[in-house]
């Protein structure tokens, strides 16, 4: 394994160690959909990668790079991993709220039959 594959896995898994910890910290939160849409959105900006410029086929997670080259580079373009960042979290969220309605629709649909057997 290269040490770009290693770093990869170390991100994935610390950010699945993270996402365990968060949920388990806002357990006192009674609403489901609140409470995984906050882990969800909060692993999605650890794991999203974003391409590193100047770095050919290089990828990075994308608030790194958006930190790096808003903060740090006096030349810096951070616009791209910004634009992949909030369309990542767009689309996260959207598929959460809407696993959420389907399974409320399905879980509803089965506890109607029960009741009506």
């Amino acid at each position: 394994m290269s040490s770009y594959t290693i770093a990869w896995v170390v991100v994935l898994g610390m950010a699945g160690l993270g996402s365990i910890a968060l949920f388990a910290l806002l357990g006192n939160i009674k609403n489901n959909l609140v409470r995984v849409l906050i882990v969800v959105l909060s692993a999605t900006v650890l794991v999203v990668p974003a391409p590193v410029p100047g770095y050919d086929d290089q990828l990075a997670p994308a608030f790194i790079v958006y930190l790096f080259e808003s903060m740090f580079q006096t030349d810096g373009h951070p616009q791209t991993s910004l634009r992949v960042l909030l369309l990542s979290l767009s689309l996260v969220g959207v598929l959460v709220v809407l696993g959420f309605w389907v399974y409320r629709l399905i879980n509803n649909g089965s506890r109607r039959q029960l009741d009506s057997d």
